[in-house]
Protein backbone atom coordinates (compact mmCIF):
# COMPACT_ATOMS: atom_id res chain seq x y z
CA UNK A 1 0.00 0.00 0.00
CA UNK A 2 3.01 2.34 0.48
CA UNK A 3 3.33 3.17 -3.16
CA UNK A 4 -0.51 3.98 -3.32
CA UNK A 5 -0.21 6.54 -0.01
CA UNK A 6 2.82 7.88 -1.61
CA UNK A 7 1.56 8.60 -4.64
CA UNK A 8 -1.60 9.96 -3.91
CA UNK A 9 -1.53 11.24 -0.68
CA UNK A 10 -2.39 14.74 -1.28
CA UNK A 11 -6.20 12.91 -2.85
CA UNK A 12 -6.33 10.66 -0.03
CA UNK A 13 -8.86 11.73 2.51
CA UNK A 14 -9.21 8.50 4.98
CA UNK A 15 -8.69 5.25 5.28
CA UNK A 16 -12.05 3.77 5.90
CA UNK A 17 -12.76 1.32 8.83
CA UNK A 18 -16.01 0.37 8.16
CA UNK A 19 -18.91 -0.14 10.38
CA UNK A 20 -19.55 -3.57 8.48
CA UNK A 21 -17.05 -6.07 7.81
CA UNK A 22 -15.10 -5.85 4.94
CA UNK A 23 -16.44 -9.36 3.77
CA UNK A 24 -20.10 -7.83 3.54
CA UNK A 25 -18.28 -4.53 1.46
CA UNK A 26 -16.40 -7.23 -0.97
CA UNK A 27 -20.14 -8.89 -1.38
CA UNK A 28 -21.46 -6.07 -2.37
CA UNK A 29 -19.13 -5.55 -5.58
CA UNK A 30 -20.07 -7.96 -8.66
CA UNK A 31 -16.48 -8.90 -9.25
CA UNK A 32 -16.78 -10.86 -5.95
CA UNK A 33 -20.29 -12.52 -7.19
CA UNK A 34 -20.25 -16.22 -6.73
CA UNK A 35 -17.38 -16.45 -3.74
CA UNK A 36 -18.47 -18.25 -0.79
CA UNK A 37 -18.29 -16.84 2.65
CA UNK A 38 -14.84 -18.15 3.24
CA UNK A 39 -13.56 -17.30 0.03
CA UNK A 40 -14.46 -13.86 0.87
CA UNK A 41 -12.72 -13.81 4.34
CA UNK A 42 -10.01 -15.12 2.66
CA UNK A 43 -9.72 -12.27 0.17
CA UNK A 44 -10.71 -9.38 3.18
CA UNK A 45 -7.47 -9.98 4.64
CA UNK A 46 -5.68 -8.33 1.80
CA UNK A 47 -8.29 -5.40 0.36
CA UNK A 48 -7.96 -1.66 2.05
CA UNK A 49 -10.86 0.23 1.90
CA UNK A 50 -9.52 4.06 0.81
CA UNK A 51 -11.61 7.18 0.34
CA UNK A 52 -10.23 10.04 -2.49
CA UNK A 53 -11.41 13.52 -3.11
CA UNK A 54 -12.74 14.62 -6.22
CA UNK A 55 -10.07 15.58 -8.96
CA UNK A 56 -7.70 12.57 -7.04
CA UNK A 57 -5.84 10.43 -10.09
CA UNK A 58 -6.16 6.87 -9.05
CA UNK A 59 -4.44 5.40 -12.05
CA UNK A 60 -1.79 7.34 -14.70
CA UNK A 61 -1.21 5.77 -18.35
CA UNK A 62 2.04 4.86 -18.61
CA UNK A 63 2.67 4.64 -14.68
CA UNK A 64 3.84 1.29 -13.17
CA UNK A 65 0.50 -0.77 -11.77
CA UNK A 66 1.25 -1.67 -8.08
CA UNK A 67 -2.35 -2.38 -6.71
CA UNK A 68 -5.99 -3.37 -8.80
CA UNK A 69 -8.60 -1.15 -7.59
CA UNK A 70 -12.22 -1.47 -7.55
CA UNK A 71 -14.60 1.52 -7.10
CA UNK A 72 -16.77 0.43 -4.62
CA UNK A 73 -18.77 4.31 -3.96
CA UNK A 74 -18.78 7.31 -6.46
CA UNK A 75 -17.74 7.74 -9.65
CA UNK A 76 -14.43 7.67 -11.91
CA UNK A 77 -13.65 8.84 -15.43
CA UNK A 78 -11.31 6.63 -17.72
CA UNK A 79 -9.70 8.23 -20.60
CA UNK A 80 -7.33 5.74 -22.84
CA UNK A 81 -5.15 6.15 -25.87
CA UNK A 82 -7.45 6.88 -28.66
CA UNK A 83 -10.35 7.22 -26.90
CA UNK A 84 -12.48 9.86 -25.16
CA UNK A 85 -13.28 10.04 -21.84
CA UNK A 86 -15.81 7.25 -20.17
CA UNK A 87 -17.05 7.13 -16.54
CA UNK A 88 -17.46 4.58 -14.41
CA UNK A 89 -19.09 3.49 -10.83
CA UNK A 90 -19.48 1.04 -8.68
CA UNK A 91 -17.94 -2.22 -8.96
CA UNK A 92 -15.66 -1.18 -12.14
CA UNK A 93 -12.07 -2.87 -11.67
CA UNK A 94 -9.04 -1.31 -12.94
CA UNK A 95 -5.39 -2.52 -13.15
CA UNK A 96 -5.97 -6.19 -12.84
CA UNK A 97 -4.71 -6.74 -16.62
CA UNK A 98 -1.14 -4.80 -15.82
CA UNK A 99 -0.82 -6.76 -12.47
CA UNK A 100 -0.85 -10.23 -14.50
CA UNK A 101 1.15 -8.85 -17.36
CA UNK A 102 3.43 -6.79 -14.90
CA UNK A 103 2.26 -3.62 -17.31
CA UNK A 104 1.94 -0.03 -16.99
CA UNK A 105 -1.72 1.52 -16.70
CA UNK A 106 -2.92 1.75 -19.92
CA UNK A 107 -5.58 4.39 -18.95
CA UNK A 108 -6.12 7.13 -16.98
CA UNK A 109 -8.50 7.37 -14.14
CA UNK A 110 -9.81 10.41 -12.14
CA UNK A 111 -11.87 10.40 -9.46
CA UNK A 112 -15.08 12.61 -10.31
CA UNK A 113 -16.57 12.94 -6.95
CA UNK A 114 -15.58 11.67 -3.46
CA UNK A 115 -14.79 8.26 -4.43
CA UNK A 116 -13.74 5.19 -1.87
CA UNK A 117 -12.04 2.16 -3.61
CA UNK A 118 -11.34 -1.51 -2.35
CA UNK A 119 -7.55 -1.27 -3.29
CA UNK A 120 -5.60 -5.07 -3.53
CA UNK A 121 -1.63 -4.45 -3.82
CA UNK A 122 -0.41 -6.20 -7.24
CA UNK A 123 1.04 -9.53 -5.83
CA UNK A 124 -1.84 -9.94 -3.22
CA UNK A 125 -4.32 -10.04 -6.67
CA UNK A 126 -2.39 -12.23 -7.91
CA UNK A 127 -2.47 -14.79 -4.83
CA UNK A 128 -6.05 -14.52 -4.93
CA UNK A 129 -6.48 -15.63 -8.28
CA UNK A 130 -3.95 -18.39 -7.15
CA UNK A 131 -5.75 -19.21 -4.31
CA UNK A 132 -9.61 -18.34 -5.62
CA UNK A 133 -10.77 -19.79 -8.91
CA UNK A 134 -14.23 -17.80 -8.18
CA UNK A 135 -12.14 -14.81 -9.22
CA UNK A 136 -9.78 -16.13 -11.56
CA UNK A 137 -12.60 -17.14 -13.79
CA UNK A 138 -13.54 -13.64 -13.81
CA UNK A 139 -10.37 -12.39 -14.71
CA UNK A 140 -10.47 -14.86 -16.98
CA UNK A 141 -13.71 -13.86 -18.96
CA UNK A 142 -12.57 -10.19 -18.34
CA UNK A 143 -9.50 -11.35 -20.74
CA UNK A 144 -11.29 -12.85 -23.24
CA UNK A 145 -14.03 -9.65 -23.86
CA UNK A 146 -11.16 -7.52 -24.46
CA UNK A 147 -10.39 -6.20 -27.76
CA UNK A 148 -7.64 -7.47 -29.42
CA UNK A 149 -4.51 -4.94 -30.29
CA UNK A 150 -2.99 -5.81 -33.87
CA UNK A 151 0.89 -5.50 -33.96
Amino acid sequence: MDWLLYNLNEGLLSRIHRSDSKVESLAQLEFFDGCSRKALAAAARLVDFLEFEPGTVLARAGSPAAQVLIVHRGTVEITGEGSGPAMAGKGYLFGEMEALGHLPHSATVIARGSVEVAVIEARDFLQLLDTLPCLALKVLQRVVRQPQKVA
